[in-house]
C-alpha cells in the first residue's frame, strides 16, 4: 500500500516541478514579469496576480500536453474508501498514457 501511496505522490510530484520550471522560465523572460530593484505594493501585487495565473495556465497546459487525469490515476490505483490502494505501479499508469 505504501508502494501505491508513492508512486502516485511521485507522479504528482513530477508534474508540479515541471510546471514551476515553466512558470520560472517564463516569467524571467517577460519583461513585466520581473521584479523592479524598489517596487511598489501595488506593482508588487500585480506581479504576483499575473504570476499565479501564468503558473495555472501552464498547469493545464502540462496536464493536458501529458494527459494527466487525477482521476484516472486515482481509478487505476483503486482506491476505495474501505480497501485503501490496490494493484497500483507507476508502470500500470503509464500504460494509460
Amino acid at each position: 500500500m505504501e508502494n501505491s501511496i508513492i508512486s502516485v505522490v511521485l507522479i504528482l510530484l513530477v508534474l508540479s516541478l515541471i510546471t514551476e520550471k515553466v512558470t520560472d522560465f517564463i516569467k524571467l523572460n517577460i519583461n513585466s514579469m520581473q521584479k523592479p530593484a524598489f517596487p511598489s505594493p501595488e506593482f508588487e501585487r500585480q506581479r504576483e496576480k499575473k504570476i499565479h495565473l501564468l503558473s495555472i495556465f501552464v498547469g493545464i497546459i502540462i496536464s493536458v500536453i501529458t494527459n494527466a487525469d487525477f482521476f484516472r490515476i486515482v481509478e487505476t490505483a483503486t482506491i476505495q474508501p474501505h480497501k485503501g490502494l490496490e494493484n497500483f505501479s507507476v508502470l500500470s499508469f503509464l500504460d494509460l498514457l
